[in-house]
């Protein structure tokens, strides 16, 4: 489950819920999604830009996973956005243009 909270036409934060099965890749696929309106099919695969493993090992993969981290962030660029993970759930997209 997650939750989104802070929402404008070219922000979003996004709360990624540890306890749920979800890994945190598909929640970032989620979030941009939200925020660009779109379908999340229509994304480009979120491995061209980032190793989603490596995303998921940081941050919590598949199945109810604490991140290994338990603080930092990570910024990187997907589709025209800025996404922002960071070790308490909390994955902030920013448009490129804000």
């Amino acid at each position: 489950m997650h939750e989104t909270k802070g929402r404008t036409k070219e922000r979003l934060i996004h709360w990624h819920d540890f306890e749920t099965p979800e890994p945190v890749s598909e929640a970032v696929i989620e979030a941009v999604s939200e925020l660009k309106a779109c379908d999340k099919n229509d994304l480009p695969p979120l491995s061209d830009r980032i190793n989603r493993s490596a995303l998921n090992s940081l941050f919590g993969g598949e199945g109810p996973q604490q991140p290994k981290i338990n603080r930092g962030e990570l910024t990187f660029t997907y589709d025209g956005v800025r996404v922002t993970v960071d070790a308490i759930g909390m994955i902030r997209v920013v448009g490129t243009d804000a």
